[in-house]
């Protein structure tokens, strides 16, 4: 999974996360679905493998990354739409 997508999902779940088991998370999981939703939608994928091309769990792939454009093409673009999915939704949710 894109690692900016999962940084949404996290900051998510600070704002809107349970303190006790007995809560109730549905308007955290309404919030991840609609950022998911959405991330797929404008980017086409959450899978990093997918987004950059490379296998970053290699050192051939995470070189190729910083000799690349893609770091900047496809990661910090990735990062600018989980941000602002993220926020549009916490302010939503907000105002619910």
């Amino acid at each position: 999974m894109c690692g900016t997508l999962a940084g949404a999902f996290m900051a998510a779940g600070l704002v809107l996360g349970r303190n006790q088991a007995a809560e109730d998370n549905r308007a955290l999981y309404k919030v991840a679905q609609q950022v998911h939703s959405g991330f797929l939608s404008e980017m086409g994928s959450s899978g990093c493998r997918e987004l950059t091309g490379l296998d970053l769990r290699t050192r051939e792939g995470a070189r190729q990354l910083y000799e690349s454009d893609v770091h900047e093409r496809v990661c910090q673009r990735a990062a600018r739409v989980a941000t602002r999915l993220v926020s549009e939704r916490l302010t939503a949710a907000a105002s619910d």
